[in-house]
Formats: structure tokens, C-alpha cells, sequence
């Protein structure tokens, strides 16, 4: 059972496409799956704290949360299912390092698109 859950996961990255973006010291991965369901993968190299947000094309927080215990490896599913169509972006923040992603949220799916952006803090 285990593998088939591996082996669907590995086709829905094929599938549907992922966004990857490794910066100085973080790299966030975006995979969108069934059902308005999108699975965010942090990986940090040295353990940290941060926030992740889920900005609406306003800029209005529709999540947020505070990692408050200092991490390397930050794993969530989230559920886009309540959520209107439209962009929305994906925004890490931790001590030196801003990661936006864009994806795009349909009637029937979440996909990522292009616009990524990294910003160093000092």
C-alpha cells in the first residue's frame, strides 16, 4: 500500500507539474494534488523559524502561521477547497529569506505557475 501511495504521488508530480525554489538557505516545493490540494514541502539547512502565509490577489492573508519551534523540515497539506478561483501566493518568510510562489486555483484544481520570487534580508 505504501508503495502505490509513493508511486501516486511520484505520477501527480509528473503529472500535474510542481514548482521548486532553492535559495541561500531554504527550498520550498509545491505539489499540487487532487482535489483543490496543494502539499508544501520546506527544507531549511540549518533549523529555523518562520511564517508561511497564502495571500489573496489583494494581498489580504486568507492563512497564516507562525513556526515557532526552530525547524529543517516543514511539511502541510493544504485544502483549497473553500477558497474562490483566482492567484494566490505562497510567502515564506524566516530570519534572511523571503520565498513567494504564484499558483492559480480553479474550479476543479490548484496550478503552479511561474512567478517565483526570492529576496535575501541582511
Amino acid at each position: 500500500m505504501k508503495t502505490i501511495k509513493s508511486l501516486l504521488v511520484v505520477i501527480a508530480v509528473i503529472v500535474t507539474g510542481s514548482i521548486s525554489y532553492a535559495g541561500k538557505n531554504t527550498q520550498v516545493n509545491i505539489i499540487p494534488q487532487e482535489e483543490k490540494k496543494m502539499y508544501v514541502i520546506v527544507k531549511n539547512q540549518e533549523p529555523c523559524r518562520f511564517t508561511i502565509s497564502v495571500l489573496n490577489e489583494k494581498g489580504d492573508a486568507v492563512y497564516y502561521k507562525w513556526i515557532t519551534k526552530k525547524t529543517e523540515n516543514y511539511r502541510k497539506i493544504f485544502d483549497f477547497s473553500k477558497l474562490q478561483a483566482g492567484r494566490y501566493t505562497i510567502k515564506l518568510t524566516s530570519k534572511d529569506t523571503v520565498v513567494e510562489k504564484e499558483i492559480a486555483v480553479t474550479d476543479t484544481r490548484i496550478m503552479t505557475t511561474e512567478s517565483s520570487k526570492m529576496a535575501t534580508l541582511k
